[in-house]
């Protein structure tokens, strides 16, 4: 039997990144993923291995899991207090639309720590490992819970959809913990951010709950689920830090860092997802495709203004001033690729195009 795998995948960036995570590659291919996540990693561990906070035993890291997870009930980012508050049901349609990268793929890249850890660690891990993927019933599965939430908003449920319109801040939310638990050179780093992100959603997920409450959406079992069994989860994620510690030597710091490194990346997700609901209030996300121009990445409607030609096979052309412009194949109506200002042809209406947050690797 011949395996078939890809002769080349580049990775420029986290949703490259996202797809080389869920593709089988080529040797090359897996240099790129590497060569990508080695910068992108070292630039988010730097600062948090230089610190000077002392964390030599489990009962120390989990004082400051602690303070920190209390940190963040107590002083919650404005983002959440606009979703729980005053997101209108198609910015929360925008944001669950958002993070369906990862609700339609929950948990997926976990099981790859279980051969990593000693096997009395392994047993509290698979509890939770059961608990995400419905203990055998599909009903239950987070995954499906989350399908029936983008059926109530109206939304696709397929995954391809999504991968052309979320922002990389929330892929790299997804690929933290594909490199903790496939290629991390510890396995720390994913003992403590599971601690800390079992401990925090029941937090974390309460403005959903709250949104969904206000909006008079009944599908909301995808994060009131999680808000009932991560209370249980989060001593799971503590007790496996407990079992691997009585079969190898661990390194508290690392795991007081894999905490904060999660911490990081997941609030950095959502507020730059909240803050582009503001930015789309209005506007169709039905067709949407991603533009990358210039280093820069922008969300374009999939059709034009005119005679809805498919505008994600049009070409982008350059002015002599630098200007960049995209042009519809069918009827050749220019639009300002940064604007969406209509420029020239039969078309009489401007598009709406957003420009996507930075994320690694792309320039500020």
């Amino acid at each position: 039997m011949t395996i078939m795998i890809e002769d080349y995948r580049p990775v420029r960036s986290q949703r490259d990144l996202f797809l080389a995570n869920r593709t089988p590659l080529s040797p090359r291919s897996y240099e790129e993923l590497i060569s990508y996540e080695i910068a992108w990693i070292d630039k988010l561990l730097a600062p948090l291995m230089d610190q000077s906070v002392a964390v030599e035993s489990f009962d120390r890291f989990r004082g400051l899991l602690k303070d920190l997870i209390q940190k963040d009930a107590d002083s919650p980012p404005p983002s959440c207090a606009f979703l729980a508050q005053e997101m209108t049901l198609e910015q929360f349609k925008e944001l669950v639309e958002q993070f369906a990268v990862d609700g339609l793929t929950e948990a997926q890249a976990f099981p790859a720590i279980i051969p990593r850890l000693p096997i009395r660690a392994q047993m509290p891990i698979q509890r939770i490992l059961i608990d995400e993927f419905g203990c055998g019933a599909l009903e239950q599965m987070h995954t499906h819970l989350y399908c029936l939430l983008l059926e109530e908003l109206g939304s696709p449920l397929d995954l391809d959809y999504f991968v052309e319109t979320a922002i990389d801040q929330v892929f790299e939310f997804v690929n933290i913990f594909h490199w903790m638990t496939k290629r991390a050179p510890d396995i720390e780093y994913f003992l403590g951010a599971l601690s800390w992100f079992e401990g925090v959603v029941p937090i974390f997920f309460k403005p959903y709950v709250e949104a969904c409450d206000r909006l008079g959406i009944k599908a909301h079992h995808y994060f009131s689920e999680h808000i009932h069994i991560d209370h249980y989860h989060a001593q799971s994620a503590l007790l496996a830090i407990r079992e691997t510690a009585k079969s190898v030597s661990i390194d508290y710091k690392k795991i007081w860092a894999g905490a904060q490194l999660a911490q990081s990346v997941a609030g950095q997700a959502f507020d730059s997802a909240v803050e582009l609901t503001r930015g789309c209030e209005g506007a169709s996300r039905a067709k949407t495709f991603r533009l990358q121009v210039d280093g820069r990445e922008y969300l374009a409607p999939w059709e034009c203004s005119h005679r809805e030609g498919w505008l994600k096979h049009g070409k982008v052309n350059r002015t002599r001033e630098g200007k960049c412009f995209l042009v519809c194949p069918l009827h050749f109506s220019t639009f300002d690729v940064q604007t969406g200002k209509r420029l020239s042809g039969p078309a009489t209406r401007d598009l709406t195009i957003v420009e996507l947050p930075c994320a690694f690797g792309a320039p500020a």
